[in-house]
């Protein structure tokens, strides 16, 4: 049983590689700039702290934060990010481009220092991503329900996503019935 989302990507996202990039502190992964893990957390974020659902309904779905899982992410297509060369971001390409951050010190209103921030970000016009369950048979109606609405609840992904970078949709309809079983299961019942 597999469960099929697109992802549409509003502004460009940053999610960093965990290194920087000549002339760049924080810097996008070329090769695969969002990860299934990334994704994941954002839909279990999203069903603990947008939907308030109760750990009963969410720890089956995205398993223990240790341990095994009963789901499994997986990201299937993502638009290549185009650039003119390993170190260099093409601002022609309007799906990459530079995020700069500075913080300023409020008695003098001049940058602290070290404080400037300057990354290289992707703009994904898209991504389609499954999870799979693991078990045999189909999953939980419940557990599908559940990732249903907290991928609808994803709203933003990766880093600086207060600054702008990172606004994301993943379009899902829920019938009257499915709202009303959420809002039961948010309530205790």
């Amino acid at each position: 049983m597999t469960v099929m989302f697109d992802m549409a990507f509003h502004t460009p996202v940053l999610r960093a590689s965990g290194y920087a990039a000549e002339g760049y502190d924080a810097s996008v992964d070329i090769q695969r700039p969002i990860e299934a893990g990334a994704i994941k957390g954002a839909m279990r974020a999203a069903a603990e702290h947008v939907l308030c659902l109760p750990a009963s309904r969410v720890t089956p779905v995205f398993g223990p934060h240790t341990g095994r899982h009963r789901w499994h992410w997986r990201v299937l297509h993502q638009r290549p990010v185009r650039e003119s060369s390993e170190d260099q971001v093409d601002l022609s390409d309007p799906r990459t481009g530079m995020f700069h951050r500075v913080a300023i010190k409020p008695d003098t209103h001049t940058a602290k220092p070290d404080h400037l921030l300057r990354a290289r970000t992707a703009h994904l016009e898209s991504l389609s991503f499954e999870v799979i369950w693991l078990g045999r048979g189909d999953g939980p109606a419940d557990d599908q329900l559940v990732l249903r609405a907290s991928a609808g609840a994803v709203h933003a992904l990766g880093a600086h996503r207060r600054r702008g970078l990172g606004w994301v949709g993943i379009d899902q309809e829920l019938t009257p019935g499915e709202i009303a079983r959420l809002l039961d299961w948010r309530a205790g019942r």
